[in-house]
């Protein structure tokens, strides 16, 4: 890991909301804001566990 280090190579899980993940909250959120369907519905729809959304929710609003 050392040399990994000095090389600046990358080690471990990449931080941040993947680009797929992301489409999926907003497709859940627009489900759940504008066809008036609960969260957990919407979610399923798109394709998005609850977590995973409340996860993208909290990451968003952080920023």
């Amino acid at each position: 890991m050392e040399g990994a280090r000095r090389r600046k190579k990358l080690i471990g899980r990449p931080k941040g909301i993947k680009k797929e993940t992301l489409e999926r909250y907003h497709f859940a959120f627009h489900l759940y804001e504008n066809k008036n369907i609960p969260i957990d519905k919407a979610c399923k729809q798109a394709g998005i566990s609850k977590t995973s959304f409340y996860r993208v929710e909290k990451t968003i609003k952080k920023k």
